[in-house]
């Protein structure tokens, strides 16, 4: 069990240390992708969203509020024009989940 252990952290910190030296991991090409970003008006989506949108993926940005969505979209339509697109639902309701569904669909 102690072997087994050692063997683990050490093939973890070779990991991490592959990873430190080479900046962020690789990840497979994006561009042929579509990715729904919810919540994407600001922290962790937004985040979310400029990165893929530098990977050249197809972006959905969705958001509660129209101007901040246009805002988003304009942001990151540099990164990866024309693969931007931004929603606007309220996805506490189930009638704006639904609808957003059918939005996303088309």
């Amino acid at each position: 069990p102690r072997y087994r252990w050692r063997v683990r952290s050490l093939a973890l910190g070779l990991l991490a240390t592959k990873i430190k030296l080479l900046g962020t991991p690789m990840l497979p090409p994006l561009s042929d992708r579509v990715f729904l970003v919810t919540g994407a008006t600001d922290g962790i989506g937004q985040f979310t969203a400029e990165l893929l949108a530098k990977e050249r993926a197809t972006v959905l940005v969705h958001g509660r509020t129209p101007s901040k969505v246009s805002h988003v979209v304009e942001t990151l339509d540099k990164y990866s024009p024309g693969n931007v697109h931004g929603f606007v639902a309220d996805l506490s309701l189930l009638s704006e989940t639904r609808r957003l569904g059918d939005e996303v669909g088309r």
